[in-house]
């Protein structure tokens, strides 16, 4: 599920912005962020593109995790700014996001970061 299986962009808002994407694959339906990263699976179109939504820009602020290709481990981190084609992320040091270590990713896809939990 990476941005090139994403389906269809939703639009909101006065105007008009890019709250994320509604894609479907071999597992069904799903709600991405609006850099085409899957937050939540759901049963139809309808419910993807409603959680889209109502949720897309909440999604940012949950916790997620980033793949480190130097020790192959997925890490906790927090969304400090997003754009379709690149992130900025903080990963945790303990309770919090250590905005002080923030780096870079461009064109993210679900191989370098994913949702922590889905809601």
């Amino acid at each position: 599920m990476d941005n090139q299986d994403i389906k269809e962009p939703v639009y909101g808002g006065e105007d008009a912005q890019l709250l994320g994407y509604v894609g479907h694959d071999s597992a069904g339906w799903y709600a991405a962020t609006l850099f085409g990263v899957p937050f939540s699976r759901k049963d139809s179109e309808a419910e993807a593109r409603d959680k889209v939504e109502n949720q897309g820009f909440m999604a940012l602020t949950s916790p997620w995790e980033y793949f480190n290709p130097d020790d192959e481990q997925w890490h906790k981190c927090a969304i400090v700014d997003a754009k379709p084609t690149h992130l900025t992320l903080a990963p945790w040091t303990g309770s919090f996001p250590d905005h002080s270590k923030k780096f870079e990713i461009d064109n993210p896809n679900s191989t370098q970061i994913r949702i922590q939990q889905t809601y």
